[in-house]
């Protein structure tokens, strides 16, 4: 469906021709606004979850090039101990291995040490932190931290680590249909959402990580930075979204990716 272009009533000051009257866009990051049609609504790290009964503290990967270090270092031990999504099978797997590959130089490394430790590979996160919670890996890479969050509320064994040498932020996307039947509406909740005590419910009680550095505790973005400073990277709502869905990226990726998971 198309995005609802312009808005009726007075005009949003400096607004675009096209685009919403949504008044919470001044506090939200420029990443996140896509020409006022599209709004991230969510900040959520992206992690590594662990099995505490099988890792030791001591080998805790705490960023990518720890876990680099360790598959390395005692490569017998992880062999068939990692999950992670299958980016050949996944469009969310696909678009963060993508993305580590811009912010980690030893990405193909990693991944290449993937393959040499036989990854077992999944589609859907669930499936890769139940391999780690039943013991059948030790290590999941690349798991929603709103996912790890609240599954280890349960399940006490389960780890998780948001990265310190840089983590993804995804944001979960609104837009307003061009085909709405009730614009108003929409756009009153898309700003209710957006709008600090939107923000303070998806934080406190939707189980969500808040996107407004205005709200405050563990699920916010304001709660990811007290984690791991500066080094957040989030996925920035923009054209830029679209490059790697190309055919000839998808198919020199997929080539290189087999490559790796041969360990070539």
């Amino acid at each position: 469906m198309g995005l609802f272009h312009g808005w009726p009533g007075q005009p949003c000051e400096g607004r675009p021709r096209h685009g919403l009257c949504v008044t919470e866009i001044a506090s939200l990051p420029k990443w996140a606004v896509w020409r006022n049609q599209a709004f991230g609504t969510t900040y959520e790290p992206i992690t590594f979850v662990y099995n505490k009964e099988l890792l030791p503290a001591a080998d805790v990967p705490h960023d990518h090039a720890a876990l680099l270090a360790l598959l390395q270092g005692k490569a017998a031990a992880f062999k068939g101990r990692i999950a992670a999504y299958d980016p050949e099978r996944s469009g969310t797997g696909y678009l963060l291995a993508s993305q580590d590959t811009k912010h980690f130089a030893a990405a193909w490394e990693l991944f290449r040490a993937f393959g040499k430790s036989g990854i077992a590979l999944r589609t859907a996160a669930a499936d890769i932190m139940e391999g780690v919670i039943q013991g059948e890996q030790t290590i999941g890479y690349g798991v929603f931290g709103l996912y790890a969050r609240t599954r280890a509320e349960r399940v006490p064994e389960l780890g998780i680590v948001i990265p310190r040498d840089y983590a993804l932020i995804m944001s979960r996307v609104a837009v307003i249909s061009a085909k709405a039947r009730r614009p108003n509406a929409a756009k009153l909740f898309l700003d209710y959402l957006l709008s600090r005590r939107g923000q303070t419910v998806i934080a406190g009680r939707a189980d969500l990580y808040a996107l407004r550095d205005d709200v405050v505790g563990p699920t916010t973005a304001r709660g990811v930075a007290e984690q791991i400073g500066d080094t957040a990277k989030p996925i920035p709502i923009d054209a830029q979204l679209l490059e790697p869905l190309s055919e000839a990226s998808r198919h020199e990726f997929a080539r290189k990716w087999r490559a790796a998971m041969k360990g070539e």
